[in-house]
């Protein structure tokens, strides 16, 4: 099988290390103080997108590297809040919102990891049945797509926050997302 590189970001550099390797780029844009995460407007009927700054480490696919990179960023003090890891026959690319983006990328730059950032929307999503229908299809409706999502909830959690990239982010960012209609669904 031949092995494919990782394509360059517009803003970006090659680095490569021997756990992770990929294009770097980008500069944060979300600032250090941030709000509470779950934004509402008109007296807690409906729910806004906020703006956030994901980071994405592409690593080798093989045990101990996901373990690797979280431990470097928890001896940094570094929490993450959000994260998925997808995987491909050579890398993997693990997507995570982290509670302060500059000492991550620091922790990033010492372990030697790769890693761009990319700018995400986060929206907290209503542990109900049809909460996340209706936050998708008001962002379909108009005009945005999703490019990916990734989102969980614990059992019994009023809420999950979910993580969109999407193709337009300032017009996600105008949306409201009403919740009692979700909420009268279930």
């Amino acid at each position: 099988m031949q092995r494919r590189e990782p394509k360059p970001c517009d803003s970006g550099a090659a680095r490569y290390s021997s756990l992770w390797y990929a294009w770097v780029g980008g500069r944060s844009i979300i600032p250090a103080n941030r709000s509470a995460w779950i934004p509402r407007v008109e007296g807690w009927s409906s729910l806004k997108a906020s703006p956030d700054l994901q980071i994405s480490a592409f690593l080798a696919n093989r045990a101990g590297v996901v373990a690797h990179l979280s431990e470097a960023l928890a001896e940094r003090g570094v929490n993450i809040r959000a994260m998925t890891v997808l995987d491909t026959v050579d890398i993997g690319t693990m997507r995570m919102l982290v509670d302060n983006v500059e000492v991550a990328k620091e922790a990033l730059d010492v372990a030697g990891a790769a890693y761009v950032e990319v700018p995400v929307v986060t929206i907290p999503i209503p542990n109900t049945l049809g909460a996340f229908a209706r936050i998708s299809r008001a962002i379909a409706d108009a005009g945005i797509n999703i490019e990916y999502v990734y989102a969980s909830s614990v059992p019994g959690a009023d809420y999950t926050l979910g993580v969109f990239r999407v193709s337009d982010h300032r017009a996600a960012l105008a949306l409201e997302f009403d919740v009692e209609s979700a909420e009268a669904m279930s």
